[in-house]
C-alpha cells in the first residue's frame, strides 16, 4: 500500500535462470529454483551492513534457525537433533523432543514463549526448548518447510518451496494466501514490523540465496532484494531465516542460516532499546510489554527502542462494548542478573479504566429482506440457523432447523450486533417479535429462550416450550426491556434449547424490533366557541396528560439489589422469607403506597409461591398474599404488580417476602446477595410461620432478593384489612442447605426516572402525513392533568375550512429528548389527530386575543392582534389584584408566582373595546 492508500504493484522483474541448483553435502534443497532481477534492485551495503557470522557446529543437516532474544537455535533437517547457540556464537547444547524429527524452518512466538516448525508436512509443532517438550501439533492448511510468525496478529505464514504462502492462526484455521512472487526455492521466512512502511514478509530463497521483501498483508514483493552471499560471504543453500531486535545494540537484526556452513546477521532497522539500552533511561535488558485485560493476558508488544518520553501504543481490536479494566507490564532479560536465558516480569501499571461504546442505533428493525444474517451483523454459534425464503410474516424469516441433529442440553443462539441506548434515560424500550414453531412431539423440553444482554450479563426474558405447534400470530411478543437496555450498549439473542432437536421441526423468528417510546398525552378533544362579537369561530383544543409517577417512586430493600445465590430445606418442604423495617425507619415515605413487589426465585422447583406483606411486630398482621407460580420464572428477577396497593404506615413494622410450598429436595429455590446479611432485617426466615430466624444463624450470612416499590398516588385507596394466613407448613423442624454461588449476579429491576417537559401542538390544513407544522408548545405543570389550547382565527380562515391538530409530549433529561406518539382523539380513539370545520368567519374582530398557559403556574402571556392600552387581573372575589397602563403593546407575561389559587379574569382595554379572558392559576 502506498502512502496514497493505492494498493502497491509489483515491482517489474525478469527471471533470469530456471533449473537446478548446486548440490550441497547434507543440505535441504529444491529440486528446481528459479533467479529473479528486479529492475531496480536495493541491496546497499550501508542499509545491509554485516553484524555477525560464524560456523555452525556440526554441519550434517543444521538448516532452521530462530532465536528468542537470548540463544539462537538451529534444527537437523534430517534427524531430530536441535543445537543451542549464546548470540556470538558459542555451542552450549544439543537436544532432542520426543515425537518431533525433520524439522525445517522455526519461527518464535513471544508471547507463550514457544518455538513452532514443521517437517515440510502440515503438522506443525509447538515446542518448549527450555524443557524439551512437544507441547501440542497444529494441523496447518498447507504442508510448511518455511514458516514466521506474526506477533500483531498472532498468526503464521507457511509455505513448501513454490507453494502459495499462507497465513494461518493458532488453530490452524486458514486466514489468507498470496503467490509466492515467482519463487520456487523458498526454505526461511521472517515477519519484519521495524522497517519502515511494513510491516514486511522476508524470505531466503535457494535461487540466489538472496533475501527478498514483501509487502503485508497483500504479499506484494517490493524489489528489494539482499544478496546474502556477497556480504556474508557464504557460498551455501538458503536455510531457515529470523528478525530479533537488541542482538547488536541500537538494531534489528535479520539473521540466516547458510546450511551446514554458517549463521549470519545483517542490521535490517534502527532500534534504541533492548540489548544497548537507552543511556540509563530506559531500564537495561527491556525487552517486551505484556497487556492484560480484566485480569488476563492477552498481547505482547515488543520494546523498540522508544524512550521513556514516548507513548507506546497497543489496538485491542474486536472488543465487545462494555468496561475493562487494562494493565501493562514489562518483560526484562535476566541475563544481566547471572540468569541467561530467563526473563522476568514486572508488576502491573494500571488498572486504566476503558469504556467501549459502539453498535448499531435504535429503532432496529430486522425483517430478514437481504435474506442473510451479515447485513445487520446477526452472529450464529450453530448451521442450524439460516434463512428460509419460504416461510415469514411476511417471509423471509430466520429458521432454526433440528438438522442437523442437537442433543443433550443443546444450546444454538442467533445474537444481534450490539445496539447502542446508552445514551437514552427517557421512555421504555420495547422488544418485540413473531415465532412460529413447527413442533413434532410436544414433549415440553425444547425450548426457544430470549435473553438480553446489559453488558455485563445476560437475563431470560421469554421462554417458549414445544407444547404444540402454533403460527405467526399467535406467537407475538411485545417486551419491555428496559431494565436490561436503557442507558447501555446491549444485545439480544434468540437461543434454541432442548434435548433432542429432532422433536421438532423448526422454529422460526420474523420481525424483530427494538424501539423507544415514551408516554403519549391522552383524550385529545376540542370545542368552537365564539370570539366577540360573536361573528367568528375560535377552536379550543383539550387532552390529558400522560401518567406520571409522583416524586417518590423507588425500590426499597436490604439486599445489594443483585442474584449471587440461593438456598432450599435439605429435604424440601414449607418455607417462608421476608425482609423487615422498624416503626421509624421509613419515614422518609410518609404518604406513600406499596403498588409492586419483586423477588428473585433461582429455580421453580416447588409447587407454589405466594408474595406477602406484613405489618406489627414479628410478622403479626398479614394484609397482603397472591399466588403468583403462574407467572413465576426461575432464573431471573420477577415482578409482581399489586391487585390492591398498601398504604405504607411508617408507624409500624412493615415485612415482605414469599411463601415456597413444596419445594423439591436438593434444590434452591431461594434468591439471595452475595453478603453480609443485614442480621435480622434482610434475612428473616420461618419454617412453621409462628417462629421467625434469621438466615445469619445458620452461619448464611445473606440477604433475602425481595424488594418493595413505594411511590406517591393521586387517587384515593381503600384502606386493607388484616388476611387471615391460612399456610400450613409440613416442614418445621427443616435444615437449610446453600446452592451455587454464581460468578456473575443478576442485577434487580432498576426505577426509571420520568422528567416530563410539556406538550407539542401540531397544525395542518390538510391531514396528510408531512403536512403538520409546529403551532405551540405548552408546559407541563406539576400536579395538572388536563390542558388546553385556544387557536384563534385570523383573515385566512374561510367557511368550511377544516383545521388539523395533533398533540404529543415532551420528556427530556440532560443527556435525552424523548417526544411520544400523538395523543389518541376522545371522540375517535383509532385517530390520532382532531378535525375542526370552521363555520363561521365574516365580520372578523381585528383585534383577536390569546391567554396561555391555561391552567398555569408561574407565567401567564397575553398577546392580542390590536394594540393594547390597559390590562387588569381580578381575582375570584372581585379585587384587582394588577393593573398596568399600556402603550399599543401587544404582548405582556404577567407573573403570576405569588397568586393564590383559583380562578382569574384578564381585562384587555384596547381602542377597538373591552375583552376579558379567564385564567387558571394552580399551586
Amino acid at each position: 500500500m502506498t502512502d496514497d492508500g493505492i494498493p502497491m504493484a509489483a515491482a517489474p522483474s525478469t527471471v533470469v535462470y530456471e533449473g537446478s541448483q548446486a548440490m550441497v553435502a547434507n543440505a535441504d534443497q529444491a529440486s528446481t529454483v528459479t533467479r529473479i532481477e528486479y529492475d531496480a534492485q536495493n541491496n546497499s551495503r550501508v542499509t545491509w551492513d554485516l553484524q555477525f557470522s560464524w560456523p555452525t557446529f556440526y554441519n550434517d543437516g543444521e538448516a532452521g534457525v530462530e532465536c528468542d532474544g537470548n540463544f539462537i537455535y538451529t534444527a537437523q533437517w534430517n534427524g531430530t537433533r536441535f543445537s543451542k547457540y549464546t548470540l556470538d556464537g558459542t555451542w552450549v547444547e544439543d537436544f532432542n523432543i520426543p515425537g518431533v524429527s525433520g524439522v525445517r524452518d522455526l519461527a518464535y512466538n513471544e508471547a507463550d514463549g514457544y518455538f513452532y516448525g514443521a517437517a515440510a508436512s502440515t503438522s506443525v509443532y509447538q515446542m518448549d526448548f527450555e524443557n524439551h517438550l512437544l507441547v501440542s501439533t497444529i494441523n496447518a492448511p498447507t504442508a510448511v518447510r518455511a514458516i514466521a510468525f506474526n506477533d500483531e496478529t498472532s498468526t503464521f505464514y507457511g509455505n513448501n518451496w513454490s507453494t502459495d504462502i499462507t497465513e494461518f492462526d493458532m488453530t490452524g484455521a486458514f486466514v489468507s494466501s498470496f503467490a509466492p512472487g515467482g519463487y520456487s526455492g523458498i526454505y526461511g521466512m521472517a515477519y519484519d514490523n521495524w522497517s519502515d512502511g511494513g510491516p514486511y514478509l522476508w524470505i531466503y530463497d535457494q535461487g540466489a540465496n538472496n533475501i527478498v521483501q514483501a509487502t503485508l498483508p497483500g504479499g506484494t514483493f517490493t524489489g528489494v532484494t539482499v544478496d546474502v552471499a556477497s556480504i556474508a560471504g557464504t557460498t551455501s543453500s538458503a536455510g531457515g531465516l529470523f528478525t530479533q531486535p537488541g542482538i547488536v545494540p541500537g538494531t534489528v537484526t535479520i539473521g540466516g542460516n547458510a546450511q551446514n556452513e554458517m549463521v549470519w546477521g545483517l542490521e535490517l532497522a534502527p532500534y534504541n532499546g533492548g540489548g544497548g539500552g537507552n543511556a540509563g533511561e530506559v531500564p537495561d535488558g527491556l525487552l517486551s510489554f505484556k497487556v492484560y485485560r480484566d485480569g488476563n493476558f492477552i498481547a505482547p508488544k515488543d520494546y523498540n527502542g522508544e524512550g521513556v518520553d514516548d507513548v507506546i501504543v497497543y489496538v485491542d481490536n474486536n472488543v465487545m462494548p462494555g468496561t475493562y479494566l487494562y494493565e501493562v507490564s514489562a518483560v526484562y532479560d535476566l541475563a544481566q542478573f547471572g540468569f541467561p536465558g530467563s526473563t522476568g516480569e514486572s508488576a502491573l501499571d494500571g488498572p486504566d479504566t476503558v469504556t467501549v461504546v459502539w453498535g448499531m442505533d435504535i429503532p432496529f428493525m430486522e425483517d430478514w429482506a437481504t435474506g442473510n444474517f451479515d447485513f445487520n451483523n446477526w452472529t450464529t454459534d450453530a448451521p442450524n440457523w439460516k434463512i428460509n425464503s419460504q416461510v415469514g410474516d411476511d417471509a423471509p424469516a430466520a429458521e432454526f432447523t433440528w438438522d442437523p441433529l442437537l442433543e443433550t442440553d443443546y444450546a444454538a443462539s442467533l445474537t444481534t450486533a450490539p445496539l447502542k441506548a446508552d445514551m437514552l434515560d427517557q421512555g421504555d424500550i420495547w422488544l418485540d417479535y413473531n415465532l412460529k414453531l413447527d413442533d413434532r412431539n410436544a414433549t415440553g423440553e425444547e425450548h426457544l429462550k430470549v435473553d438480553v444482554y446489559d453488558g455485563e450479563s445476560w437475563t431470560q426474558v421469554a421462554d417458549v416450550a414445544n407444547n404444540g405447534s402454533f403460527g405467526f400470530a399467535d406467537g407475538f411478543n411485545h417486551i419491555n426491556i428496559s431494565n436490561f437496555a436503557m442507558g447501555k450498549v446491549f444485545q439480544v439473542r434468540f437461543t434454541a434449547t432442548g434435548q433432542n432437536s429432532f422433536d421438532i421441526v423448526s422454529w422460526f423468528v420474523d420481525n424483530v424490533s427494538v424501539y423507544r417510546t415514551c408516554e403519549a398525552p391522552t383524550d385529545l378533544d376540542y370545542s368552537t366557541f365564539d370570539v366577540d362579537p360573536d361573528t367568528a369561530d375560535a377552536i379550543h383544543l383539550m387532552w390529558q396528560a400522560p401518567y406520571i409517577p409522583t416524586p417518590v417512586h423507588l425500590w426499597i430493600h436490604w439486599d445489594d439489589g443483585t442474584n449471587y445465590s440461593a438456598i432450599g430445606l435439605t429435604d424440601g418442604g414449607d418455607f417462608t422469607v421476608a425482609a423487615r423495617w422498624d416503626a421509624g425507619q421509613l419515614s422518609d415515605y410518609d404518604g406513600t403506597y406499596i403498588t409492586k413487589l419483586q423477588y428473585f426465585p433461582a429455580t421453580t422447583d416447588f409447587s407454589n409461591v405466594i408474595v406477602k406483606i406484613w405489618t406489627g411486630a414479628n410478622a403479626s398482621n398479614l394484609v397482603y398474599e397472591e399466588d403468583v407460580t403462574a407467572s413465576a420464572v426461575g432464573g431471573m428477577w420477577n415482578e409482581v404488580d399489586l391487585a390492591t396497593p398498601i398504604a405504607l404506615n411508617v408507624n409500624d413494622e412493615l415485612w415482605i417476602g414469599y411463601t415456597l410450598l413444596g419445594q423439591v429436595a436438593g434444590t434452591f429455590p431461594a434468591g439471595t446477595d452475595v453478603g453480609p446479611a443485614i442480621a435480622g432485617y434482610g434475612d428473616k426466615i420461618t419454617t412453621d410461620g409462628v417462629t421467625w430466624d434469621n438466615l445469619s444463624d445458620f452461619g448464611l450470612s445473606y440477604n433475602w432478593n425481595v424488594q418493595a416499590y413505594v411511590e406517591e398516588l393521586t387517587t384515593s385507596v381503600a384502606p386493607v384489612t388484616p388476611i387471615v394466613d391460612n399456610t400450613v407448613y409440613s416442614t418445621s423442624n427443616a435444615s437449610l442447605s446453600q446452592g451455587a454461588v454464581v460468578e456473575n449476579g443478576v442485577k434487580a429491576n432498576a426505577s426509571i426516572d420520568r422528567v416530563f417537559t410539556g406538550f407539542k401542538l401540531y397544525k395542518s390544513t390538510t391531514g396528510l402525513d408531512g403536512s403538520y407544522v409546529d403551532l405551540a408548545s405548552v408546559p407541563y405543570v406539576d400536579g395538572v392533568t388536563a390542558y388546553s389550547y385556544d387557536d384563534m382565527p385570523d383573515a385566512t380562515w374561510k367557511v368550511n375550512d377544516v383545521k388539523y391538530y395533533k398533540v404529543s409530549a415532551v420528556w427530556e433529561s440532560d443527556m435525552d429528548a424523548c417526544e411520544s406518539a400523538f395523543a389518541h382523539a376522545l371522540q375517535i380513539p383509532t385517530q390520532d389527530f382532531v378535525a375542526v370545520t370552521v363555520t363561521k368567519v365574516s365580520n372578523m374582530l381585528a383585534n383577536v386575543t390569546s391567554v396561555y398557559p391555561n391552567p398555569a403556574r408561574e407565567n401567564v402571556t397575553v398577546t392580542t392582534t390590536e394594540g393594547m392600552n390597559k390590562i387588569s387581573v381580578i381575582n375570584y372575589v372581585g379585587q384587582v389584584v394588577y393593573q398596568k397602563a399600556l402603550n399599543g403593546d401587544t404582548k405582556v407575561d404577567l407573573n403570576t408566582g405569588n397568586y393564590d389559587a383559583g380562578v382569574y379574569v384578564i381585562r384587555i382595554e384596547t381602542t377597538s373595546g373591552t375583552t376579558n379572558k379567564r385564567v387558571v392559576i394552580t399551586k
